[in-house]
């Protein structure tokens, strides 16, 4: 629990800076912002990965290279839309990822949903 609150801080607070710094007027280019802001959200879950790393959870290493570079590449859009946009309007989005991520997986990935599931996710 306390992790899980630590992140949602810690991602807030990046979410934040990524904004302001990427105003008009900085001299920062956004690809030097998305660098710092997963260079020190790295940073600050050093302590978790020293306190709990364990090599033998990694059996397959490409799938967590795979996954590693497909979180990348949805996260530029991500941090370009929160340089760009309104805060509001990129957490109201962002708060429609779950529905997204439910009508993709039925569709994809052919999940079965109860109408119980559906109601929670709305």
């Amino acid at each position: 629990m306390f992790w899980m609150l630590g992140m949602c801080l810690t991602s807030s607070v990046n979410d934040v800076i990524v904004k302001y710094s990427g105003l008009s007027g900085s001299h920062l280019k956004d690809i030097n912002i998305l660098f710092f802001r997963f260079f020190f959200a790295t940073l600050s879950l050093i302590p978790l990965f020293i306190k709990h790393f364990q090599l033998s959870a990694f059996k397959k290493n490409y799938v967590h290279a795979v996954r590693g570079g497909l979180f990348a590449l949805a996260m530029l859009p991500w941090c370009y839309s929160l340089i760009q946009l309104p805060i509001p309007l990129v957490i109201s989005v962002g708060y429609l990822t779950p529905i997204f991520v439910t009508i993709l997986a039925s569709l994809i990935l052919k999940e079965s949903f109860s109408i119980a599931r559906w109601v929670s996710v709305f």
